[in-house]
C-alpha cells in the first residue's frame, strides 16, 4: 500500500499543497524567502507548479537552497521574478510557462522577459546556448550553477552583464563578439566561476571590482584589438585566479590592487599608453619578469619597474638594495623577497629612515616596510603606527619585538606573514585585513584593541583571543579564522558585533559574552560548525540576534530567556546537532524560519512562564519550522492559549502542569502517546484536569490511562483518538459532553462513577456501557435486580426528563450505579 504525504497550509494569500514531491502554489500574492522552507523539508520538493489566479510575485531567495528542485512551471499570473529567486537550485533543469503570461516567456527551456531582451534563468543542464540577437541584458544569477558548457559566445547586442550573472557556473571558454555594445563588466559578474579562458571585447571601458574573483581555473584573459577606449581595471578585478602571464592592453589604467591577489602571476607584459597606479601589483609576490613594450612614463632599472616611484621589484632583486635619494616607495615592495636581507638608504633620501633593514617614515613613528628575508626584527621605541603592508608576505619572519604602545596597525600590515607569535601592549585600532592570512597562532594584547576593523583577522591562524576594552568589532573581522575560543571580558564595551564577524570559524568551540552586549549582527557566527557552548552574561538586559547569526552551529541545546528582545529570521537554521530548546521567555520580536532545517531538534521546554497568550504569535513563528519534528514537550505554563501545541505531528510525550487543557491544545498531534501531569503549577497532586473542546482531537496514538487524572471532557475532547475497544472510565471523570469520545474505536465502556453526567452523543451510537468497581481492575458491580437487569447493556443517554430520573435513582445511592444512565435502546 502506498501512503501519500499531503500537507496543506496558507502563507500570506498564497496557498500551498505538497504531494509526492510536487509543490502546487495557488491563489496569488508574494512568494518570499522562507515561505517554503518554514513549512516543508525542502529536500522533498522536486517540482513546483504555479496555479495562481491573481497577481503573483516571486521574491528574492524564494526557492533558496531547494537543491532537489528539478522543474518549475510558471502560471500566466506571474508578474515578477527576482534575479536570485532560484539561488542554489543545483538541480533545476526544466522551466515552463503558461503561453498567456504577459511578462515572461520560455524559449528552448530558457526563461526570458516577454520581449526576450533579458535572460533571467538558464537551466543548470544546458550545454549549449545561442543567445538571441534581441538580448541586451544578462541578469544576475541567470547562469548560476550551469554545470558544464564548453563554450559561450556573447554577441555584440548584449549591453549589460549584471553582478553575479555567472556565479558558480562551469563554462570552459567565454568569448565576446568584437565591437560589442558592452562597455562595462559589473562587479562580481564572473566571480566564483569555473571559467578557463575568456576573450573580452575591444570596447570595454571598465572591469569592476572582483569581476574575476575566485576563478580557480581561469588561466588566460585575452583582450580583442584594436582598442580605442580607455580601459580601467578596478581594484581586485582579477584576483585569486591561476593566471601565470598577463598582458595589460594598450590605453589602460591599472588601479591599486587590481591584481590582488595573484599568487600564480610570474610574467607581466605592459602595452603602450598604460598608467600604473601605486600598489597596482600588490598581492603579486611571485612576478619574475616584466616585458615593457613601449611607454613614456614607465621604465625598468635594476629589476625594479618605476614611474616616478618604485612600483615593483622582481624576484631577481638579490640580497641587498640601496634606495636612491630621489625615490619614494610604493608599498608593498621589498617584503615579498625572501632573499633580500639588507636595505640601505642613499644619504640624500630624506623620505625614509632605514634601521637594521626596516624602513621607517622620516619622523620614525611609523613602519613602512622591511627586507623580506629578515627573520628577527626589533622596532624602535618611537613607533606608534605599523603602516600598510609593512610586514606583508614576509615568509621568514620569526620574531617581532614591539617596545611601546601602538596606536594603529594599518591595512594588511601582517597580511600572509609567516610569523608564529605576536605580543602587543596597547593597540588602538586594528585596520582592515591587518592580520588576514597571518600564520600567528598566538596574538596577545595586554590592553585589547579598541577597534577591530573588517577582515582584521580573516583566515588568520590565531587560536584564542580575549577582548577587554574593545568598543567596536566590524563586519567579517574574524571571518574564516582558526579561533577555538573567544572571551569578551566584563570590561568590553562592544555594543554590537558586526555582520559575519566570526563567520566560517570552523574550529570555534566556546564564546563568552560581556554585559554590555546589545546585538549580534547578521551571520555573526554563521557556519561555526564546532561552536557548542556560548555563555551570555546575566547582566545583559536586551539582546537582538541577527539573521543567520548562529546558523549551522553545533549546539545541542539552546536557552531563550528574557534577555532576548529580538531573534531574526534563520537565526539558528541548519543547526543539525540541536536537539533541545529551553524557553524561559518568548521574545517580543521574531523573524521567520528561525529553526529552519534543524532536523534533529526534538524537544522544547517552556519553563517558569505563567502565560504566553500575548506572545502566542511569536511562539508559533519560532516553532513553525520544527512543529513537525518535536517529539517531546515539557511545559509548566499556568495558562495555555488555544491550539498552542496543535499539529505537532511527531510529538510523543508531553509534560504539562495546568488544570485547564485548553481548546484544541493538542489537536492533530497524531503521534502523541503519553501525557504527564507534573502538578508544578497546581499546588497538589490531585489534578482533576479539565479537557476543553477538541483538546486531544485526532490524537490517534494517545494512551488512555491518563484519563484517571481528568475531571471534565468537553465537546470533541478525544474525538478520533484510537482507544482500546473496551475501556474503563475512572471515577474522577464527572462530565462528558457531545462527541467527546466519538470515532475512538471504543465498543464497550466500563464506568466506576456514581455521579457521571454524560450527554446523548458523547460516544458512538453502538457503544455498550457497564458499571464497574475499579479503573485498574474492572469487574461488574453487584446491582439490585429489582431495578436493573444484569443482562441489559445501557447506552449513554440523557433524556428530557433527566432530573426526574436522577431523583428516582438516587434512593439507591448505596449501590454503585450510574445515575445518569437510562434504560433506553436496550440490547438483550
Amino acid at each position: 500500500m502506498i501512503i501519500f504525504l499531503l500537507i496543506f497550509f496558507s502563507f500570506s494569500t498564497l496557498e500551498f499543497q505538497l504531494k509526492n514531491g510536487i509543490l502546487t502554489i495557488s491563489s496569488g500574492g508574494e512568494l518570499g524567502e522562507g515561505a517554503i522552507s518554514s513549512k516543508y523539508e525542502i529536500k522533498l520538493i522536486k517540482k513546483v507548479t504555479f496555479e495562481t489566479n491573481s497577481d503573483t510575485k516571486i521574491q528574492s531567495l524564494a526557492f533558496y537552497n531547494c537543491i532537489y528542485l528539478e522543474s518549475c512551471n510558471l502560471s500566466k499570473d506571474i508578474t515578477f521574478i527576482s534575479s536570485d529567486a532560484f539561488r542554489y537550485c543545483y538541480s533545476l533543469v526544466e522551466i515552463t510557462i503558461d503561453a498567456e503570461n504577459q511578462n515572461f516567456t520560455v524559449d528552448k527551456n530558457i526563461l526570458y522577459n516577454k520581449d526576450m531582451t533579458t535572460i533571467i534563468k538558464v537551466p543548470v543542464n544546458m550545454t549549449q546556448i545561442d543567445i538571441p540577437t534581441s538580448v541586451t541584458t544578462i541578469q544576475s544569477h541567470s547562469f548560476h550553477f550551469v554545470r558544464k558548457m564548453s563554450r559561450l559566445y556573447i554577441p555584440k547586442n548584449v549591453e549589460a552583464i549584471d553582478s553575479g550573472s555567472f556565479f558558480d557556473s562551469t563554462i570552459d571558454v567565454i568569448e565576446f563578439e568584437k565591437n560589442s555594445s558592452l562597455t562595462e563588466l559589473s562587479s562580481n559578474s564572473f566571480s566564483y566561476c569555473n571559467i578557463q579562458q575568456i576573450i573580452l571585447s575591444n570596447t570595454l571601458t571598465n572591469i569592476g571590482s572582483y569581476a574575476f574573483d575566485q576563478n580557480q581555473k581561469l588561466f588566460n584573459i585575452t583582450f580583442l584589438t584594436p582598442r580605442s577606449n580607455k580601459l580601467t581595471i578596478s581594484s581586485n578585478a582579477i584576483s585569486n585566479t591561476v593566471i601565470e602571464s598577463f598582458t595589460i592592453p594598450n590605453n589602460t589604467i591599472l588601479e591599486a590592487h587590481a591584481l590582488d591577489a595573484s599568487n600564480s602571476l610570474t610574467t607581466v607584459e605592459i602595452s603602450e599608453n598604460v598608467e600604473l597606479k601605486e600598489n597596482c601589483f600588490a598581492g603579486c609576490p611571485n612576478i619574475i619578469k616584466f616585458d615593457l613594450r613601449s611607454s613614456s612614463n614607465i621604465f625598468i632599472e635594476n629589476e625594479l619597474i618605476q614611474n616616478g616611484k618604485l612600483l615593483y621589484a622582481t624576484k631577481n632583486i638579490g640580497n641587498s638594495y640601496n634606495i636612491p635619494g630621489d625615490t619614494t616607495i610604493s608599498n608593498p615592495l621589498f617584503q615579498y623577497y625572501q632573499n633580500l636581507t639588507k636595505l640601505t638608504n642613499a644619504q640624500n633620501n630624506t623620505n625614509y629612515v632605514i634601521i637594521d633593514s626596516v624602513i621607517y617614515n622620516s619622523t620614525r613613528n611609523q613602519v613602512i616596510g622591511a627586507a623580506g628575508g629578515l627573520e628577527n626584527i626589533t622596532l624602535i621605541y618611537r613607533v606608534r603606527v605599523l603602516g600598510d603592508y609593512c610586514f606583508t608576505c614576509m615568509s621568514k619572519l620569526k620574531t617581532l619585538t614591539i617596545k611601546g604602545d601602538i596606536d594603529s596597525i594599518n591595512e594588511k600590515a601582517f597580511y600572509r606573514c609567516s610569523i608564529g607569535e605576536l605580543h602587543f601592549k596597547h593597540v588602538g585600532t586594528i585596520g582592515i585585513s591587518a592580520f588576514e592570512g597571518c600564520n600567528a597562532v598566538t596574538i596577545t594584547f595586554e590592553s585589547s584593541p579598541e577597534i577591530i576593523s573588517s577582515n582584521a583577522f580573516k583566515q588568520c591562524n590565531i587560536l584564542e583571543i580575549t577582548l577587554r576594552e574593545t568598543n567596536s568589532i566590524e563586519s567579517e573581522s574574524f571571518i574564516s579564522s582558526d579561533l577555538t575560543k573567544v572571551t569578551f571580558e566584563d570590561s568590553c564595551i562592544v555594543p554590537t558585533i558586526g555582520d559575519s564577524a566570526f563567520e566560517n570559524c570552523y574550529r570555534l568551540k566556546t564564546v563568552t559574552f560581556h554585559p554590555k552586549l546589545a546585538g549580534l549582527g547578521e551571520s555573526a557566527f554563521f557556519n561555526c560548525m564546532s561552536l557548542e557552548e556560548i555563555s551570555f552574561s546575566s547582566d545583559i538586559t536586551s539582546l537582538s540576534i541577527g539573521s543567520k547569526c548562529f546558523s549551522r552551529c553545533n549546539f545541542s541545546t539552546f536557552t531563550i530567556d528574557s534577555k532576548f528582545s529580538n531573534i531574526s529570521s534563520f537565526a539558528f537554521s541548519g543547526c543539525s546537532n540541536l536537539r533541545e530548546v529551553k524557553f524561559y521567555s518568548i521574545p517580543p520580536s521574531v523573524g521567520t524560519c528561525i529553526f529552519s532545517s534543524c532536523n534533529n531538534l526534538i524537544k522544547i521546554n517552556l519553563l517558569n512562564i505563567n502565560d504566553i497568550t500575548n506572545r502566542k504569535e511569536q511562539f508559533n513563528t519560532i516553532i513553525s519550522d520544527i512543529r513537525s519534528n518535536i517529539k517531546e514537550i515539557y511545559s509548566n505554563l499556568k495558562i495555555y492559549p488555544k491550539s498552542l501545541f496543535s499539529n505537532f505531528i511527531s510529538v510523543e510525550t508531553i509534560s504539562i502542569g495546568a488544570k485547564e487543557i485548553s481548546e484544541s491544545l493538542f489537536e492533530n498531534c497524531t503521534n502523541l502517546k503519553i501525557v504527564k501531569f507534573s502538578g508544578a503549577n497546581t499546588g497538589d497532586n490531585n489534578h482533576n484536569f479539565n479537557v476543553r473542546k477538541r483538546a486531544f482531537y485526532n490524537c490517534q496514538n494517545l494512551d488512555y490511562h491518563f484519563l484517571k487524572e481528568v475531571k471534565y471532557v468537553n465537546e470533541y475532547g478525544f474525538y478520533g483518538c484510537q482507544f482500546p475497544k473496551s475501556i474503563v472510565l475512572p471515577s474522577s471523570i464527572t462530565s462528558i459532553l457531545s462527541h467527546a469520545f466519538s470515532s475512538t474505536g471504543i465498543k464497550t465502556v466500563n464506568y466506576c462513577s456514581t455521579g457521571l453526567v454524560c450527554v446523548e452523543d458523547s460516544f458512538d451510537s453502538n457503544v455498550k456501557a457497564f458499571v464497574t468497581d475499579s479503573f485498574e481492575n474492572p469487574s461488574f458491580c453487584s446491582l439490585p435486580t429489582t431495578i436493573i437487569d444484569k443482562s441489559i447493556c445501557y447506552i449513554p443517554y440523557i433524556s428530557k426528563k433527566y432530573n426526574e430520573i436522577v431523583l428516582r435513582l438516587r434512593k439507591y445511592r448505596n449501590h454503585r450505579i450510574v445515575s445518569s444512565f437510562v434504560a433506553c435502546n436496550i440490547i438483550k
